[in-house]
This record gives C-alpha cells, sequence and structure tokens, in this order.
C-alpha cells in the first residue's frame, strides 16, 4: 500500500478518535440520541469556459420530530474550476424548519475543493468557512469546517465505488445567544455508490452526527442517507450524451 495514503488514513483515524471516540465516551450520560434520514440531490452545471453553478436540495426527516419533514436546506452557488484538481466556490444556504422549537437558518459560505489520485483512491479535501444567522443570533456565527473524502472502485463490480469521509466543524468566533467559539460537531460517513452514467451518480451510505452542545445535552444522530448526483460538466469536457458507456470510473467529486 501507499506510503502516503497509511499517513492519511492513520491521521484521519486519530482525528477520529480525538473528536468523535472521546467526547461520546466523556458524555455519554448527557447524549441525546436520535434517528433520521437525509436526501440531498445535487446538480453542479457549466456557466462560461471554467465558471460552473451548483444547486443543492436536501429534505431532512428526524425521529425526534414524529417522523415528519424536520428541514428543508437549499444551497446555491457558483464557482471557478482551476483544473480537474482545483477549485473554488461559494453562495447562500437557505435552511426551513418545519418544528416549532426552531427556526429559519441563512448562511453565506465559500470553500476551495483539491483532489487528487493515490492509486486507486481518490482523495478529496474540501474546505469550508460559513456565517450562519438565526434569529436569536445578535451577529453571525463563523464556522469552519473540512471534509476529508475517500472513494476507490467496488472490486469486481463496474461503476460501482465505496466511499468514506470525515468531517469536524469548528466554531470561530462566540455570537451572543448562539454557539460558543471551538469544536462543535463531526460527521462520519461510509457508503456506497454507483455511477450510472457518464453524468449521474447514486450513493447510499450511514452517517453518524455528533453534536457538542456545549450546556445542553450533546447530540449523538445516526442517519441514512442517499443522494443523487448531476454533474453536467461532463458534456463539456466531452460532448458526448450522458449515456454514453464508461471505460473507466471517473475520479468521483463532490460538489
Amino acid at each position: 500500500m501507499d506510503k502516503n495514503l497509511v499517513r492519511v488514513c492513520t491521521a484521519s483515524f486519530l482525528l477520529l478518535c480525538s473528536i468523535f471516540v472521546v467526547p461520546q465516551a466523556v458524555n455519554a450520560e448527557i447524549v441525546d440520541r436520535d434517528n433520521g434520514y437525509w436526501a440531498p440531490i445535487m446538480l453542479r452545471a457549466p456557466i462560461y469556459k471554467k465558471w460552473q453553478a451548483s444547486l443543492e436540495y436536501q429534505p431532512r426527516w428526524q425521529q425526534a420530530a414524529d417522523k415528519h419533514l424536520t428541514e428543508s436546506v437549499v444551497r446555491l452557488g457558483a464557482g471557478y474550476e482551476f483544473n480537474k484538481k482545483l477549485s473554488v466556490f461559494g453562495g447562500a444556504y437557505i435552511s426551513s424548519h418545519f418544528n416549532e422549537e426552531l427556526d429559519w437558518e441563512n448562511r453565506l459560505w465559500e470553500q476551495a475543493t483539491y483532489t487528487s489520485m493515490i492509486g486507486r483512491f481518490s482523495l478529496q479535501n474540501r474546505l469550508r468557512l460559513e456565517q450562519i444567522q438565526k434569529e436569536e443570533f445578535e451577529r453571525s456565527s463563523w464556522r469552519l469546517r473540512h471534509q476529508l473524502r475517500i472513494t476507490t472502485p467496488f472490486p469486481k463490480f463496474k461503476n460501482w465505488y465505496l466511499v468514506a469521509s470525515e468531517e469536524p466543524f469548528f466554531n470561530l468566533n462566540s455570537a451572543e445567544n448562539g454557539p460558543r467559539q471551538g469544536f462543535n460537531q463531526n460527521r462520519l460517513y461510509f457508503g456506497i455508490g454507483r455511477q450510472i452514467n457518464r453524468c449521474t451518480r447514486i450513493e447510499v451510505g450511514y452517517l453518524h452526527q455528533y453534536k457538542n452542545n456545549r450546556g445542553k445535552p450533546d447530540l449523538s444522530n445516526n442517519l441514512i442517507l442517499t443522494s443523487l448526483t448531476i454533474d453536467l460538466n461532463a458534456l463539456k469536457r466531452q460532448p458526448k450524451p450522458c449515456n454514453t458507456k464508461l471505460a473507466t470510473l471517473p475520479v468521483v467529486r463532490n460538489p
């Protein structure tokens, strides 16, 4: 196995232990647990030359809300793809809640994504900065999140792949009536995906969300996640129909 891959996996495991396993062990007696289902649908399309637009709609269901639709997320963005490895994006996030105990949430976000190949593994680093506004906040809460996402072709199954990701969140400031500065949450994901054609892929997997509520019971959410991603930039790179047969599994990048 490539030495660089070993280093990356080791670092990811240590990070997971430090911000996911340890907090749960310490706060096990004050953790609220919930189950749910998230179903993001993502679209990316070319605008002009290397400029692109992105759109995501994500409905969320949580058991704590009697299994009703608890949140509806819309994320709009635009960005520039320097090459197949590096891109920068930014945009707006609008969240509507269907729970009387929650209120609206709006965000601005900016991100940089770098994708590289290590043997048969696609390694994606996504760094995202968010400015979060909620009704009770006196000012914006700034949050930084970093997602490490690894995909690899599934042995002996054409167009299928395995995926795993680790994403810690950190609050950069303490907003009045809002989150405190420091560790906010962690998301750990394992799944399996299929590249349907050159433009479309689907994934299904398990997402564990651990949230540090600081003063209130922490949250440990077990979530099933299914996603549909449509990337029309494949038509620009190679002007062929989306349903053209794949010669090889393309690098799987997350918008």
